[in-house]
């Protein structure tokens, strides 16, 4: 049974990830790709990529903002500007493993470590994490649009291996915390979203530490990095630069206002319109039936309103510098402000069972109540896809039946071919054609309008030599 029930969690898990894998292989270059590539290929420093990264990292530090790290490597590894759209089908593929990865050891360390739970449970609980952040939301950019991946996909897989590595220092006592340490130091070098959800978990950590009385200097050093680390983020002169270029004043009541409405419309409909409900009473029961809370005889669970409290203030503090500075959301911020629910989501379930179970000792599900709980799971299941448009809707049954139907080569053959006709086309004034709308909701579109003097329109012309490139438009 136990060999059976891995197997089909298995096959779960690879029928999420092997369509994001293959997106990722098709991908191609497409808006600020193209303006980067650019601008790296100009401001080359003798042919090295170190060096050239290097210096446009210092530049962007005090003339655009303080992702000190997100910048360096999106200079450094430049796939587009190296070896052309194979580039960034290598490149692509590489970061979703990494990023899946990672999320496994994350899940592994605490589930192995903390929670102590069996293996089929810590694989369900690795499935509900990638199945949610894959199918709960529509986002086109996270897929296989490069300057995304590199600056907001890979620093959130860093963190997630920097946080797995201090779970193992603190159960196993070595010094994996040191490299842990570093890691979270680079990853407050990425946007300010990104920054605040890395600092905001390990205090959460520390806070543990000091509660129980353990190790209080190896979480207190990991956090400290990571926290110098948003300091220098933070006090980049290019964050202000760039906020002055769009308005001089700095709404912070209403940033702190439109925060907390977004977090509570953003935590409502995650579990009122994607499949996050049936995850967390998945979740909820695995911990209720699964876990040995053998490791938290020295908390005491007696505030679950302000521990639920404290999960959705979180929320607001990741979507809080966003607001702060740029005054609303793009897709990328909604995918980080999605970690941060799903993490603190699963923290605040732990801390719910460790409630339930320090107040009825030896509770448990009875098969019959496991039955109905799992018939009306899968009623409301059936429910949430009629009312959202069928499977189809979401990310993964929509991957798979256009990769089947050819629907997604027929997508990626008509952006090629837009690619390949802009190779070919140096000196030339271009227009492209689109007689039918061909769309993906998980590819971006190369961002070609209609203006020539749009941004995105100028940047690929000046990177392919153009006189000018518009879209057709009747």
């Amino acid at each position: 049974m136990k060999v059976r029930n891995r197997i089909v969690l298995m096959l779960a898990i690879l029928m999420v990830i092997i369509p994001i894998i293959i997106y990722a292989t098709k991908s191609f270059p497409v808006a600020d790709d193209f303006g980067n590539s650019g601008f790296v290929r100009d401001q080359m420093v003798g042919g090295s990529y170190f060096l050239t990264a290097c210096k446009l990292t210092v530049d962007s530090y005090f003339r655009i903002g303080g992702y000190y790290f997100a910048a360096f490597m999106n200079y450094f590894f430049s796939p587009f500007l190296r070896m052309g759209i194979t580039g960034v089908r290598i490149f692509n593929p590489i970061i979703h493993l990494v990023f899946f990865l990672s999320a496994f050891l994350l899940v592994w360390a605490f589930s192995k470590c903390i929670i102590k739970v069996d293996i089929e449970a810590s694989l369900a609980l690795y499935f509900a994490f990638i199945a949610s952040i894959v199918n709960d939301r529509v986002n086109s950019e996270v897929y296989s649009w490069y300057v995304v991946m590199v600056a907001y996909v890979l620093p959130i897989s860093v963190m997630m291996l920097a946080d797995a590595l201090l779970i193992y220092s603190f159960s196993k006592k070595n010094k994996l915390f040191i490299v842990s340490a570093v890691l979270t130091f680079l990853v407050s070098g990425s946007s300010l979203n990104i920054t605040a959800l890395n600092c905001g978990l390990l205090l959460l950590a520390v806070f543990y530490c000091f509660s129980v009385n353990e190790y209080k200097i190896e979480f207190a050093t990991v956090f400290v990095a990571a926290f110098i680390g948003a300091l220098i983020s933070v006090a980049a002169p290019g964050n202000y630069k760039r906020h002055d270029s769009g308005g001089s004043e700095y709404y912070i009541i209403g940033a702190l206002k439109s925060s907390i409405l977004h977090s509570l419309e953003q935590i409502f409909g995650l579990f009122t319109r994607s499949p996050m409900l049936i995850f967390v009473i998945v979740v909820f029961v695995l911990l209720l039936l699964k876990t040995d809370y053998s490791w938290a005889q020295k908390l005491k669970f007696n505030h679950p309103v302000l521990a639920a409290v404290v999960a959705i203030a979180g929320v607001v503090i990741v979507n809080y510098p966003v607001y702060l500075g740029a005054g609303d959301t793009a897709e990328r911020c909604e995918y980080v402000q999605d970690i941060a629910i799903y993490v603190l989501t699963f923290l605040l379930l732990c801390y719910v069972v460790g409630y339930i179970k320090m107040n009825n000792p030896g509770i448990t599900i009875s098969h019959e109540g496991l039955a109905i709980l799992t018939v009306a799971v899968l009623l409301y299941g059936v429910t949430l896809l009629n009312a959202h448009g069928g499977s189809a809707s979401f990310a993964t049954p929509y991957m798979v039946k256009s990769i089947v139907t050819g629907e997604f080569t027929k997508y990626v053959d008509y952006n090629e071919g837009i690619i390949k006709e802009l190779e070919n086309s140096r000196g030339k004034d271009v227009i492209i054609y689109n007689p039918e709308f061909i769309g993906n909701p998980y590819m971006k579109d190369m961002n070609i309008r209609p203006n020539d003097q749009a941004y995105t329109n100028h940047t690929i012309a000046r990177y392919y030599g153009l006189k000018s490139l518009r879209l057709y438009e009747e």
